[in-house]
Parts: structure tokens; sequence; C-alpha cells
């Protein structure tokens, strides 16, 4: 409107084109309406690829806040195939996404892209043509073959890469299991060796391991009770009908798992009041997942229901409770995260699957019956490239990506650690400690950080100086000496007289 005023202005003052001023007012508005409409364009577009918000923390006297930051993914398509509560999304070697379609129980091949390559709604075993029940779980080995968790006919079904059968997995009712236990598989993975855990509905022992054959064989990665003194004292003082109608201590159950290349499982536990959510098990069954400050704060009131990691260990899981996608380096940092409450594309109402293949993010939600295909913007693939240099000792590439990082999002303390821990390996502990400052970052005795790099840069200064410490030293200390003597002479020669 500022525009469109002043160019009234000027061609009513105008004397150099005397046409102008008749013509001037309606030249004016036809300009105005014309930039007006090329921004409101470039504003509508705007909004259509990123219409959620993207967000990440810095420390700011000691605190974490929460700042915007670049969209990390934008929406590629939105897939809609006319899914009944899908449950479950896996990537096969080949690329192609496997979805367990519960609600219409099914299995559904889908391209990259998101089209409709097969689907899987019956097999042959035992020479009889049999159906899935509500299947939750699908996973693909990397020898092709299918894994279903047909959650309600209380089995996991073992198929083919050419789709004929090959097992059935169940359990029986045991001591172990107890009396009157039913076998509700929800979640598979199978690793290398052929081993299959299952989450399954109910099971608060851990997640179920089965041998090759088919066999369980054990409980991995139970997860901790959480209970408190207090709590234990007060249970000892109640009578037996009172215990019997308090909740009892027992374990929380998995929701969800997820396994990479290197046979570690992802798992992650929903309920509310679970201190660590996320959890790496190595093949032992034991955490080795990092959890840094600012992953604890998030994760406190996270309703986590679904996870994966890509090839460089960062790792995504999806929050019912605040419709976000968050994303991890290795070490538990928050990396960025997206998404919101907001009835809005790249907003998730129950997600129930989340998969990340070469460069693009697949989210499944069982609410709203979609697959939302993401790709990978400029601003997270620098952050990814740059975590990979590092992680590989390539600190040159590293740092050039990290410089490419901040012209996107000058706030991003990461790359100012990250810097700051470069200059520190390359021994310029001044420019390291000017890089830790600007990442709010002060470090431990264990972790690189602003105070380690000062003590360096302070033993570096002591002896590249020592040459002109000592003699000043030396000095300082004979001067001492003869001014003491000097004294005692004066106080002598005073106690004479």
């Amino acid at each position: 409107m500022a525009c469109f005023c002043r160019l009234i202005r000027f061609f009513d003052k105008s004397s150099m084109f005397p046409c102008m001023k008749k013509y001037g007012r309606r030249l004016a508005g036809i300009l105005c309406a014309a930039g007006c409409t090329i921004a409101m364009a470039a504003v509508s577009t705007v909004s259509a690829y990123v219409p959620y918000r993207s967000f990440h923390y810095i420390s700011y006297q000691g605190e974490d806040r929460r700042v915007e930051c670049p969209a990390p993914f934008l929406i590629d398509k939105v897939v809609e195939l006319g899914f009944s509560s899908p449950g479950d999304l896996c990537v096969g070697e080949d690329g192609k996404l496997y979805l367990a379609d519960t609600g219409n129980s099914r299995i559904l091949v889908l391209s990259e892209d998101g089209a409709l390559l097969e689907e899987i709604n019956r097999y042959t075993a035992d020479g009889k043509e049999q159906s899935f029940q509500k299947p939750e779980g699908v996973f693909v080995d990397k020898n092709g073959y299918l894994y279903i968790a047909d959650t309600e006919n209380n089995q996991v079904v073992q198929l083919d890469a050419h789709r004929q059968f090959v097992k059935r997995i169940t359990v029986e009712a045991s001591d172990m299991f107890g009396e009157g236990y039913v076998f509700y598989p929800r979640k598979i993975a199978a690793d290398s060796a052929g081993r299959l855990f299952v989450v399954a509905r109910g099971q608060v022992n851990g997640i179920m391991q089965f041998t090759s054959e088919g066999n369980f064989s054990s409980f991995v990665g139970s997860n901790r009770v959480v209970t408190t003194p207090l709590d234990i004292i007060w249970r000892q003082l109640m009578t037996k009908e009172q215990r019997e109608k308090t909740v009892q201590f027992i374990p929380l159950e998995y929701s969800n798992l997820y396994m990479d290349d290197g046979d570690f499982i992802y798992a992650v536990t929903q309920a509310t009041d679970e201190t660590k959510k996320v959890k790496r098990l190595n093949p032992g069954g034991t955490d080795i997942l990092p959890e840094a400050d600012n992953m604890t704060q998030i994760t406190e009131d996270s309703q986590i229901t679904c996870i994966c990691a890509d090839e460089d260990g960062n790792f995504y899981y999806a929050d019912q409770a605040s419709g976000c996608v968050y994303a991890f380096q290795p070490d538990g940092s928050l990396l960025y995260a997206f998404g919101g409450k907001e009835d809005l594309q790249g907003n998730f109402k129950s997600p129930s699957a989340i998969r990340y293949y070469k460069g693009k993010l697949y989210l499944l939600d069982s609410l709203s019956n979609t697959l939302t295909v993401f790709s990978m913007t400029d601003y997270a693939q620098s952050i990814q490239q740059a975590g990979r240099y590092y992680r590989s000792g390539d600190y040159d590439q590293s740092l050039a990506m990290y410089e490419n990082v901040l012209k996107y999002d000058s706030g991003f303390d990461l790359a100012y650690i990250y810097m700051g821990r470069i200059y520190y390996q390359k021994e310029d502990y001044q420019t390291a400690m000017a890089y830790f400052r600007k990442g709010n970052y002060r470090g431990d005795d264990v972790v690189i950080g602003y105070g380690k790099a000062l003590e360096q840069y302070q033993g570096e200064w002591m002896r590249k100086n020592l040459h002109i410490l000592l003699p000043c030293l030396a000095f300082l200390a004979l001067s001492a000496v003869g001014l003491m003597a000097w004294l005692r002479k004066r106080t002598k020669r005073k106690a004479g007289k």
C-alpha cells in the first residue's frame, strides 16, 4: 500500500512525462496489483510445501530454549490407498515399501514414491489357503524373506521372496509364559542370523527372541521397574487386600522396535512415566544409547510410538503427544524436529511407523490412514554430511559442511560445538574456545568443550613463553632475595642505634 501511494505521488508530480499525469494512477494500480499477486503466489508456494513448524533447542543462560529453524524435510506426497488403521512399514533392500494395512488384513507392497505394486492378503500352507487377521507388523530381511505379525491369528508367518509359505512361529502356554497366555505379536524384526525379535501385546518381560528355526529362546532388554523408596515402604505397610487393589510394580512393555544394519535394536516405550523411553540394544540386550540432557527433557512427556535410524546412526522417532518427528544424532543430541498438533499436512494424529531410506522419510498414520513421503532438504543433508565427515575423521570436509549449515541457521549450537572440537583436534585452542563460546558449551572432564580448550590454551601459552617467563621469574626471585636482605640490614641498623 505504501508503494502504491509513492507511485501515485511520483506520477502526479512528474514533469518529464506529462502523459503520466493522466494515466499514472491507473498504471500505479496495475503495477501494485501485479506485485501483490506475485508476493501472494510466493507465500502460498512456501506454505504448500512447509505447512508445519521446524525447530531445535539452543542453550541460553543455563536453559534449553526452543527456536525455529529451516525445514529439514519437505512433503513429496501424501499417499491414500484405502488404508484402514495401517500398523507398520518396512523398506526392503530393493527400496520397495512393505506396509501392514491392519484394518484391511493385508500386506501392501509399494514403490519408493508410494505407487501400489502388490497386495498380499492370503497364502497357502499345508494345502490350505490361509488369510491374515489384522496384522500389525511387517518385516523383510536382506534375502527377501517376508515376516508378518499376524496378530489376531496369534502367529508370525514367514514367506519367501516368491510369497511361498516357509513357516509360522507361535507360542504355547507354559510355565514360562503363564497359564492362559495368548500370543499377540505386534512388531517384528529379524537379524542377519535369522533370529526373530517380537514385541508382543501385554508382554512386560522384554522383547521376545526366537531362533532361526522359530523356537522361543529368551527375552531381550527388559525394562526396569520404576519405583521410589516411598512406594516400597508404603506397600510394606499395606494389608494384603490393599496391595491386591493397587497397581503392581511390573515392568513396562515395549511399543515398537527397529533393527539397523548392525543388528542393533532401537526400542521405544510409549508409557509416560518411563524414565528411559528410547533404547539401543546390542545383541546381548544391553542398552548402549547415550542420553543427552536435551533428550531427557524432550522425552519426559513424550508418547513415542515408532522409531527408525539412518545409515549414519542418526535416529528418528514420532511423538504422538506433540505430533512431531524428532531427529537425534548417535550421541543422543537433538538435531532438529518438525510437526505439531494442528490439522495440517506434516503433522500427525496417530503415527504408527516411521522409516528412513536414501534421503526420504516415510511416516504412516493409523488415524488419518495416510502415508506421508518426505524428502530431506539441503539444510538437513548438510547436517548429516557434516556429522558423517566428522565421525570418519575428515575434519576439513566436516568443517566446510558445518559452515554451510550455519549459512542456513546461524543459531545451530551443534555446528559451533563440532567446529570447536575440530579446531581442538587441530590444536588451535583459541579458535576452539571461540566456537565453544558461541555454542554455549562448557564440556566436562571427559567431553571436549570450552573448559578443556581453555586448559590446553593456557598450557600452550606457558610452553611458548617459557623462555621469557623463566628469566622473568628468576629476576623476580633474585629481586625478592635482595629486597629481603636489604630489609634485614636496615632493621639491624635501626636496632643498633
